[in-house]
């Protein structure tokens, strides 16, 4: 839902955004397998993780505030609850 809306109404491109996702996706898989077997690794792929999601929640909101702020009421119902 957000990222066509920066397409369509911020004018960027969020395919960067779109591939943090998958990687992000990957590094979850990777802390889920390693909660099932006691190592050390685990509390670094738990920084790594952070790091990432970190960075990229960054590029989101630096991306997206400034399209979410410029909606008018109306646009913001009819994106959100399908109103208006």
């Amino acid at each position: 839902m957000l990222f066509p809306l920066l397409r369509d109404l911020g004018g960027q491109d969020p395919s960067a955004l779109v591939d943090d996702h998958g990687a992000l996706m990957a590094r979850l898989d990777e802390v889920t397998a390693a909660l099932g077997v006691p190592s050390a690794s685990l509390a670094g792929l738990l920084r790594t993780l952070d790091d990432e999601l970190r960075d990229h929640l960054d590029r989101e909101e630096a991306a997206a505030v400034p399209v979410l702020l410029e909606m008018t009421p109306a646009q913001a119902a009819r994106l959100f609850h399908g109103l208006g």
